[in-house]
């Protein structure tokens, strides 16, 4: 099921298998702070129980809080490529991609995120991070879990780079 939202968000997804390609997510909620759900901005996609959904060639800018939030339910299973995030974070505290701990296996790769608070902050295990572009960012890359895989990343103009609060394999990261 995906619903547009009155609440800010940009869209919510709790189905599977749902394909989002050549979209423009922005302007979401830049004058709550907090949010009208209770303490949380807006996002440019609410996932839960949401596996195996594709987002490939969607711009999120202008976005209140998180970009991509994987929250609650199964999140896992998801592909976000060649897609670009900025301005987000821009009522609450965000990340461009963000996951809970129920998130596993998600596939990150070929986007460019600048201009954040936050890159990529994920929890669960088996995510792979490949092949993206995080420039000025407070943090381009926060792993926040056991099992994740970082590769060939550029990474410019952040603070801290790879933010590494439990062990990941990492190769290849130009930082």
């Amino acid at each position: 099921a995906i619903g547009l939202r009155r609440d800010g968000m940009g869209m919510f997804v709790t189905g599977h298998n749902n394909e989002f390609i050549d979209l423009v997510i922005h302007d979401l909620s830049l004058d709550l702070a907090p949010g009208p759900t209770g303490g949380q901005g807006s996002h440019g996609a609410y996932v839960t129980t949401g596996r195996n959904n594709l987002w490939d060639r969607v711009t999120f800018y202008n976005i209140g809080q998180n970009g991509i939030q994987f929250f609650g339910g199964d999140g896992s299973g998801n592909i976000v490529r060649n897609s670009v995030f900025y301005n987000w974070g821009l009522s609450v505290p965000g990340s461009a991609i963000d996951s809970s701990q129920q998130s596993t296996n998600n596939w990150i790769h070929n986007n460019i995120f600048r201009n954040g608070l936050i890159g990529v902050a994920l929890n669960g295990s088996g995510h792979l991070i490949y092949n993206n572009t995080i420039f000025q960012t407070g943090n381009g890359i926060i792993v926040n879990a056991e099992g994740m895989t970082i590769k060939n990343n550029l990474l410019v103009s952040n603070p801290n780079h790879i933010v590494l609060n439990f062990s990941a394999t990492r190769s290849n990261n130009l930082c």
